[in-house]
Order: structure tokens, then sequence, then C-alpha cells
């Protein structure tokens, strides 16, 4: 598709090469190649009229998907920027609660849990205005994904319940899968290891049929969250392997910062602390790169840890330990600012006796 662009592209058919590049990026994102999409739909904005706020549109939601999994946040915010003032033009309700959606997706990946929330409970409003179940099953997906981290599990579980009812409605396969996901995290979180299985299994099935990717990346990487909890460390890391290999070929830095940071913890709790070192670094450079502050502290942790206990280097140990709890402090995460503190206490420790 992309060679038939550059054909019309010389004999001058704006309007056929505009589409055909399209296609030719649609075609590279599905196949998770998101650099090479992110080509395509360059070019064909620059072939679209500032007055085509349709086309634009189109153009613009797909650029700012493939921007997400590459993690590039500066770029992503552009587009979703446009997307937000093209569909205030437009006046389409669907657009609006689609693009309340990726505002609410962007602000969750850059730690706005406020930001995220409203946007996501804007969402699902216009979505029960119009009836949309599909757009509305999305956004309490989102909403559950937001508070469960807060502890809200019931609130949370609630929401994912309303999502699966509403996808099966829709006769939306994938996200059937991804609301039966959630509730297996649910599950998980409350050592219910039976139940977790059970739907994440489901899940998996379901986000393979479906040839969903992505959704197959996190039912893996749960699956290696829950045989860790059991301490069962060999399955753990096999699953972590799985979908870290995943992350990597459909290009999603957020997730494979996130799954270097679980191996990197697996490997600290079985005591192999340089494996560890050599994970928690590199999570560490993905996270600070696509500016995912949710997961550098857990990075700075194990680094931290890493450098008082496998070496001694209590001065690295320190810089590590400071920087996250600055971190910490300025978030108002207090447990985490907690757990910081009592490994600076350890290091102080260790470096006092080696003085």
């Amino acid at each position: 598709t992309g060679l038939i662009a550059d054909h019309l592209e010389l004999a001058g058919s704006t309007n056929r090469v505009r589409q055909y590049l399209l296609r030719a990026g649609n075609e590279a994102a599905a196949r998770y190649a998101n650099e090479e999409a992110i080509g395509y739909f360059n070019r064909a904005l620059k072939l679209t009229g500032d007055t085509d706020l349709h086309g634009r549109y189109e153009l613009l939601l797909a650029r700012e998907q493939a921007y997400s999994f590459t993690g590039d946040r500066p770029a992503q915010e552009g587009d979703l920027v446009a997307l937000e003032s093209l569909v205030a033009t437009l006046g389409d309700r669907e657009k609006q609660a689609e693009t309340a959606l990726l505002r609410a997706d962007y602000a969750l990946k850059t730690s706005d849990h406020q930001g995220s929330l409203q946007a996501a409970q804007r969402a699902v409003a216009i979505a029960l205005e119009i009836g949309d179940l599909d757009q509305e099953a999305k956004g309490r997906i989102m909403w559950g994904r937001i508070i469960l981290p807060q502890g809200n599990l019931q609130g949370a579980e609630s929401q994912f319940n309303k999502a699966l009812s509403l996808a099966r409605s829709a006769n939306s396969q994938r996200l059937v899968g991804n609301a039966i996901y959630f509730l297996g995290i649910v599950a998980f979180m409350r050592y219910e290891t039976q139940s977790a299985v059970r739907f994440i299994s489901e899940s998996l099935a379901q986000h393979r049929k479906t040839s969903d990717r992505y959704g197959e990346l996190n039912d893996l990487n749960l699956l290696g969250n829950i045989h860790r909890q059991e301490k069962d460390f060999t399955q753990g890391l096999k699953y972590y392997k799985a979908a870290l290999a995943l992350s990597r070929e459909i290009g999603d830095r957020l997730s494979e910062g996130l799954l270097l940071n679980n191996i990197g913890g697996l490997f600290r709790e079985i005591g192999i602390l340089k494996e560890a070192q050599q994970n928690f670094r590199q999570a560490l450079a993905i996270h600070r790169q696509i500016r995912n502050i949710n997961f550098v502290n857990a990075s700075l942790w194990g680094l931290g840890f890493c450098a008082c206990f496998l070496e001694g280097r209590y001065w690295e140990a320190i810089s590590y330990v400071e920087d996250g709890l600055a971190l910490a402090r300025e978030k108002h995460l207090r447990e985490e600012e907690a757990a910081f503190l009592l490994l600076l206490g350890d290091t102080k420790i260790g470096l006092q006796k080696w003085s």
C-alpha cells in the first residue's frame, strides 16, 4: 500500500495518495510497526487541508495512538490537544466521548489521576447521553482502572462488572476480554488466587481469539504476578519474559519498562541482585524517557536496594533513594515515602559501619 502511495504521489493524485497513506499507516499500526505508521500519518496530514476536519480527526486519532505506544508523550499531547479542538468545532458527541477517553488514558499514564478520573467520567456521561454502549463500557473500564490503585476494590469491581455487561450487550468481544482481565486484577489484589487464574485464563483466550496482542501481553504479565505472589518464581519469570518479548515486538515502551521492573523485583526477591540491578536500570531509563512517573520510583527503590546490599555502594544507594523520596513527597505517595525512608535508614547504617 505504501508503494502505491509513492507512485500516486509522483503522479500528483493528492486525494488518492492521502487515502493510500492512511491505509498504509493503519496497516503498519495493526502490526505494531508504530514508527512506520507515524511516518505515513505525517505524510497524509501534510496532504489534508485545514478545512477537512473529519479527515484531520481520523489521521490525528491514528497518530495519537501510535505515539501512545512509542511513549512520545509531548507529541501525543500535541495530537490530543488538536483532537480536542477539532471535536469542539465539530460538535460530534461520539467523537467527544472518544477524545475524553484518550485524555483519561494519557492523564493516567502521566500520573494525573484526578484529571484522568474527570475525563473518564465525562466520557461515560456522554456515552449515556447518546446511548453508546461500546463507549460507556470503555469509559467504565477506564474509571475502574483509575480508582483501583487507590485501594477502592469494590468500586473498581462494580465498574468492571458494568463494563462486562455492556460489552456483551454490544457484542464487543475485545472489550469482554478487557473487562474480564480487570476483574482478574481485583481477584489478584484480594489474594483470591484461583479466581484470579480463572479470570485471566478466560481473558487470555479471549484476547488471543480477537488477536489483541496488547491484551495478551497484560494477561501474561498478570499470570507472572500471580505465580510470583505464590512463590513459584520459575513460572513467574517464564510469564514475565514472554510478556517482555511481546512488549518489544509490538513496540509498547510503557509495558516494556513495567515488565523490566517486575523481572528486577523477582530477581531481588530470590537474591540474584546483579540480574535485578540490570533490569531496574533498563526500566528506569525507559520510564524517564517516556515520562512515566508512576513506575520511576519502583526502579529507583530497586536500584537503591541493590546498590546497598549487593556491593555496599552506599553513596550511590543514597542518591537513588533521595531521588525517589523527593518524588514520593512531591506526589504525596505516603506508602512509597515510608519505603524509601526505611531503605535510607538501612543505607545510612551500612555506611556508618563501613566508615
